[in-house]
């Protein structure tokens, strides 16, 4: 259960029960502490799984907690890219579907003969894409 505190002596308590003490730092260390103490209620999920004894430990944990921002932002980066890759190749497979169907219907083609057309260029797309993924994997696995 986290609770709240209101007034400077049950701040200090914590504080001290923590290692540390505001009050008997020099400024620098404090500035140092605060923004730690910040940082930590960013990126972690409370107290207790990282901890700062000295200023060089919690410039430290700072540096990761950044770093570990920054990595974290470039993963969902590349999954929001590759997504957006897939979906475009999707959409462009929809589209010359959708051009196979309007030219067929504007020659009048019965729709039996329709249908199987449309599920082979399916079947043509589909075998195209996967020859087109396997050979881009087969190129990038290094030669011996």
């Amino acid at each position: 259960v986290k609770t709240t505190f209101s007034d400077d002596e049950k701040i200090n308590q914590f504080m001290i029960s923590r290692g540390s003490d505001l009050g008997d730092l020099v400024l620098w260390d404090q500035y140092v502490t605060s923004f730690y103490f910040v940082n930590t209620i960013f990126y972690t999920v409370g107290f207790g799984d990282v901890v700062g004894t000295n200023n060089a430990e919690m410039l430290f944990c700072t540096f990761l907690f950044y770093l570990s921002a920054l990595v974290f932002g470039t993963l969902l980066a590349e999954v929001q890219d590759a997504l957006g890759r897939v979906r475009a190749s999707s959409r462009n497979k929809e589209n010359e579907m959708s051009q196979i169907v309007e030219f067929l219907r504007a020659k009048n083609v019965p729709y039996d003969l329709e249908r199987d057309i449309v599920h082979w260029v399916d079947f043509q797309l589909s075998q195209t894409h996967a020859l087109a993924v396997s050979e881009m994997v087969m190129q990038a696995v290094p030669e011996q």
